[in-house]
């Protein structure tokens, strides 16, 4: 049965099939941030919004979808050699290791501590062998999309929908005010809603299903304007938000993909240089950063914080997801590296989940497809190299969703930035070229890769 969220993207899907100029492209970015929604619903499983969305979106692009063409963009072919072996996986494995136990995608992951049904062909390996062929149309047809300036309005205006949604999420839970006026956004039947306390020491999960899926999402954001504003001094305001909203999730997967992010730029990018030089901009950037760890240690928020992230490691959640983890190595060796098949198998991380689904093969083959997408854009907007990174980071501490929407959207539009290499680029890697070209070397700016 199709739902009233369902009915409202379906009309603005059509609107901006109609009015065209990547509109609806940029309209499919912004449903990936719909991670609880449901479009339309069988029984206990729903459609999520962008897999809606992703088929109209093909079928206003069917005239560019040409297969057949030698050179489609940087990566393709990881691409169809990664749905290729997917598809194979899901076909075979589950008849040739027929009753291994594992961790069903029907039950969560607490349920798989105490009972892992035998391994057999379902459901799930249909459903996520068509998604990964429609993400991989995606990518094609993003590959296609000519440059427009609705695909970056309709960015961050996905990142300002989630940031109010989570705002104010916060602010009913601090006035004590128990309702939800967002709870129709997460109508998805296929998935467990958590539950929202009604404290402030309660973790958001703006339009998601729990907290490591909104914080997927803001992971992603922060580091595309992470990077602008520590290469370009850009989108100060947006990466304050970002990180606040981190936050307010405590999710700890998010906080570890943020440090690494930050780390990881003032690694490539370091203040000092021997033997004189000092960028008293970046010095003070980790002034800044330094110090709002410190002033969480000196408020009464260490102990909410605390209890969410450090204390976490203790708990039965921690030990079942970390159970989960290595029950899925324990498939890949048993499986003799081939995997259970796309769709078998549910751990809590994304580096097992593809080990133990696709195998070793499968998970070589998105490896190559993730480094050659970022490696397309360094040059012209490095920020979605970084963002598509930062949530890769994520989900490999607490993602295993193959098919994350979030993923794949930042993929797209990777697809999008980098391969229009006689296309007109946007203003900002304008900006980005001209100051790398007009820069002497060793100077002390950080190159456009950052």
């Amino acid at each position: 049965m199709p739902t009233i969220l369902g009915i409202v993207f379906l009309i603005f899907a059509v609107w901006f099939f109609w009015r065209g100029k990547g509109r609806l492209f940029g309209f499919l970015i912004f449903t990936s941030i719909f991670g609880a929604a449901s479009v339309l619903n069988f029984g206990s499983s729903g459609l999520q919004p962008y897999y809606f969305v992703g088929c109209i979106y093909l079928f206003s692009q069917y005239k560019h979808l040409n297969l057949s063409q030698k050179s489609l963009f940087p990566g393709a072919r990881p691409l169809f050699l990664f749905v290729i072996v997917g598809i194979t996986t899901a076909i075979i494995c589950p008849r040739l290791f027929a009753g291994l136990p594992v961790y069903s995608p029907t039950i969560s992951i607490d349920e798989g501590l105490l009972y892992r049904p035998p391994l057999e062909p379902g459901f799930s390996n249909i459903v996520q062998s068509a998604f990964l062929i429609l993400n991989a149309l995606i990518l094609v047809a993003a590959s296609r999309e000519k440059r427009s300036i609705h695909i970056d309005r309709f960015y961050n205006f996905a990142f300002y929908f989630l940031i109010s949604i989570i705002f104010t999420q916060f602010l009913l839970i601090a006035l004590h005010i128990s309702a939800d006026p967002f709870s129709f956004l997460r109508n998805n039947k296929g998935y467990s809603i958590a539950m929202t306390q009604n404290s402030t020491s309660a973790r958001l999960s703006g339009t998601f299903s729990e907290p490591s899926g909104v914080g997927i999402a803001l992971v992603i954001f922060f580091a595309g304007y992470f990077q602008r504003f520590f290469a370009r001094s850009e989108a100060l305001g947006k990466l304050l938000l970002s990180f606040i909203a981190i936050g307010l999730t405590r999710s700890s997967s998010s906080l570890g993909a943020t440090v690494l992010v930050i780390g990881w730029a003032f690694v490539q990018n370091p203040p000092f240089r021997f033997p004189w030089y000092i960028r008293l901009r970046r010095v003070l950037m980790i002034g800044a950063l330094c110090l709002v760890p410190v002033l969480i240690v000196l408020s009464p928020l260490r102990r909410m914080f605390s209890a969410q992230t450090v204390n976490k490691v203790g708990s039965e959640s921690f030990v079942s997801r970390i159970t989960a983890d290595l029950y899925a190595f324990h498939i890949t060796y048993a499986t003799h590296f081939l995997g259970s098949g796309l769709g078998s198998n549910r751990p809590s991380s994304l580096i097992p989940s593809l080990l133990s689904n696709v195998g070793v093969a499968g998970t070589i083959c998105f490896a190559l497809l993730l480094f050659r997408l970022t490696r397309q854009v360094k040059h012209t907007e490095p920020w979605v190299g970084w963002a598509l990174t930062a949530g890769i980071l994520d989900m490999c501490f607490g993602g295993p969703d193959i098919n994350q929407p979030l993923i794949w959207a930042a993929m797209a539009l990777t697809v999008y930035y980098g391969n229009a290499g006689d296309a007109i680029p946007t203003a900002q890697g304008l900006r980005t070229r001209i100051a790398s070209e007009a820069l002497p070397p060793n100077i002390g700016e950080p190159s456009p890769s950052t």
